[in-house]
């Protein structure tokens, strides 16, 4: 899962447009569509205001993006780990 897909899924879910969460945030439409397609990273204060309107707690984005950050002697266990608690975390903070 990159942060790009969670964004747009986040945002999608909430029945936002781009545009709207783009002038929440202080970016533009163009702006936020290069992050949510991973083209850019979005800056630490466009990440915080995104973090507020799309009510995504920063634990549970570090959590969804640290499956891609798995030692390779690891992903044996990553790969029975992960689908799990991605599925939890997805269901308790509604981003599924």
């Amino acid at each position: 899962m990159t942060l790009g897909k969670i964004i747009r899924d986040k945002r999608k879910k909430l029945g936002m447009s781009q545009t709207v969460l783009a002038k929440k945030c202080g970016i533009t439409q163009t702006t936020l569509s290069l992050i949510e397609n991973d083209v850019n990273s979005p800056a630490i204060r466009t990440y915080v205001q995104l973090q507020k309107h799309l009510r995504l707690h920063p634990v549970v984005v570090q959590i969804l993006l640290a499956e891609d950050m798995v030692p390779e002697k690891n992903k044996k266990l990553a790969d029975v780990f992960f689908p799990i608690v991605r599925e939890c975390i997805l269901k308790i903070f509604d981003l599924d």
